[in-house]
């Protein structure tokens, strides 16, 4: 897609309630948590939250009872949003439905793109519709309040390469097969703060961040079978990184 020559018009969604998808096997109760699953683009009660990944959205504001079959249901979400619609990428750029929670990045001045290389956040996909294109949540500069808990790309050659760092996103390290590094990229948007943390039992191996530009290391080899937290922020096309390993 170009980018425009012509005027054109944006649909925003803002409000505080929407209305969503209960999966089935949920029951939900008045004032009760609900969250989001961006696998499904369903959401589940506070008391089927057992589940890595799922998005706090707001409370319900009715009882519904979806024990055998799917419901709708009204989620409050406590404070106003505003939604930009924006035109959905083609190809590998293209925004499919299991992608809401998920950061999406500007292709041009109107189109939206899951590809983070190369590109610049535009915020947290929120919906897609095959008419109006994909519904994005732009980023907050210095919060983050749109922060998940994003999955780290699993090792490959015992490096593991993420195509984008969430703002304020909680990392767990995938299990190493050696001694291995996390690359930083350099895609990642300038303000980014986020957070590692390696379970000692699952990284029997050393650990090393480094920034993708060089690359440069960030921090040492990071002593094996112990549980670390490292916190990394990128600033002027830079990554730095501070490392606590526990004795």
């Amino acid at each position: 897609m170009g980018v425009l020559t012509i005027k054109a018009e944006r649909k925003e969604f803002r409000g505080t309630y929407k209305d969503y998808t209960l999966a089935s096997g949920n029951k939900a109760f008045q004032g009760g948590a609900i969250f989001f699953n961006p696998a499904t683009s369903k959401v589940v009660s506070g008391a089927n939250v057992a589940a890595l990944g799922l998005q706090f959205l707001g409370y319900a504001t009715q009882d519904v009872d979806a024990t055998s079959a799917d419901k709708n249901i009204q989620v409050n979400f406590i404070e106003e949003e505003t939604w930009i619609w924006w035109d959905n990428g083609t190809g590998a750029d293209a925004i499919a439905a299991t992608d809401s929670g998920k950061m999406a990045y500007a292709f041009d001045d109107h189109t939206a793109s899951i590809l983070a290389t190369g590109k610049s956040v535009l915020g947290r996909i929120r919906a897609v519709d095959t008419i109006k294109g994909v519904a994005i949540e732009k980023v907050r500069p210095g919060t983050s309040s749109l922060a998940a808990n994003p999955t780290a790309p699993a090792f490959v050659a015992n490096d593991s390469i993420p195509t984008d760092v969430v703002n304020g996103g909680m990392y767990s390290v995938p299990t190493t097969a050696a001694a291995s590094t996390i690359t930083l990229p350099a895609a990642a948007a300038d303000g980014t703060v986020a957070y590692w943390l390696a379970d000692g039992v699952a990284n029997g191996h050393t650990v090393q961040y480094r920034d993708a530009t060089g690359p440069t290391n960030l921090t040492t080899a990071l002593t094996a079978s112990k549980r670390h937290l490292v916190v990394v922020a990128k600033l002027g096309g830079k990554w730095t990184a501070n490392a606590y390993v526990s004795p």
